[in-house]
């Protein structure tokens, strides 16, 4: 963990260099459309794994989950609520806290409860044949298979350097150097399509540069903090713009507030059951933006290629 910081906060020393000193302006001359688009594609791409695979795992909970964001986000879009388009604004969060509580009644309904088998027992550890073929199912259907709710404190307060000093190796920096090559592509795409969906002016240069160094500066304090991680422009983002059309500055700095006061709650976290199939809707409506932002710019360069212009 501690070799993982050190290669993150190198990466990230490299990549805000790369934004505030204004390399990344002429960088850019050499990230056209065609080298863009279809990593932006592939990355979004990427999250198939995060959901459609896992879908299958509990169908009576994913399907229910797929339709009720469906319904939420096209054919209730246009209903106003006290002035409010909650459920255009909201589709995602409105049906996983509806379904959450569809699977937690099925739950303590014991819809999951079978004789002899507890959800308690690893699955190596499962000797009973009727057991083996229901883990699975209990597995990934259950509210209550996790224990971290019940084992993480209410008030946790992180800090730097929580692993130990961080350790600097000069293979594992250089290939998080080349990771945040590709996530500042990746970001460039991002700026671009995001531009695209709010009917904005292309970023400029300079914007795009001071965004790249933001994201350099946030990954140190990530690398810092011992997150494992980075910080960069998710994907995601983008579809969650498209799904409700909010791109809103406000809406961003109000969700950043509220991610920092939840990161000193322990017990805020994700319910495992929902947790791949909220994923689903929005990479669904991330296809369409995705693949329409690498054809257009595919096109574009072939009629300048044809017209000269």
């Amino acid at each position: 963990m501690r070799e993982l910081q050190g290669a993150i906060i190198v990466g990230s020393i490299f990549q805000s260099i790369l934004g505030f000193t204004g390399l990344m302006s002429l960088f850019l001359r050499l990230i056209n459309p065609v080298v863009v688009a279809p990593t932006v594609a592939a990355i979004g791409l990427a999250f198939f794994s995060y959901g459609f695979p896992q879908a299958g795992s509990c169908v009576e909970i994913s399907i229910p989950q797929i339709l009720l964001v469906l319904i939420f986000a096209l054919y209730l879009r246009g209903i106003s609520v006290f002035g409010h388009h909650l459920f255009r604004i909201y589709a995602v969060p409105l049906s996983v806290m509806i379904i959450w509580a569809y699977a937690f009644f099925l739950t303590a309904g014991g819809a999951y409860n079978y004789k002899g088998c507890s959800p308690d027992i690893p699955s190596s550890n499962i000797l009973s044949d009727a057991c083996i073929k229901h883990a699975y199912t209990m597995k990934h259907c259950r509210t209550d298979v996790s224990n971290a709710w019940r084992t993480a404190a209410w008030v946790r307060i992180p800090y730097p350097l929580q692993w130990g000093i961080p350790i600097f190796h000069l293979r594992t920096s250089l290939i998080m150097i080349i990771v945040s090559l590709v996530a500042s592509v990746d970001s460039v795409g991002t700026y671009h399509t995001a531009s695209l969906l709010v009917n904005s002016k292309p970023p400029t240069p300079r914007i795009v540069s001071r965004g790249i160094g933001m994201e350099g500066f946030c990954s140190i304090l990530a690398g810092l903090w011992g997150s494992g991680t980075g910080s960069s422009t998710l994907t995601e983002n983008v579809h969650t713009i498209s799904i409700t059309k909010v791109a809103s500055r406000r809406a961003v700095q109000l969700g950043a507030v509220f991610m920092i006061v939840f990161s000193f709650v322990g017990k805020s976290v994700p319910f495992w059951p929902l947790y791949h199939r909220h994923w689903l809707p929005p990479y669904c409506a991330s296809c369409g933006p995705l693949l329409w932002q690498l054809v257009s710019q595919i096109c574009s360069i072939l009629n300048q290629q044809a017209f000269g212009t």
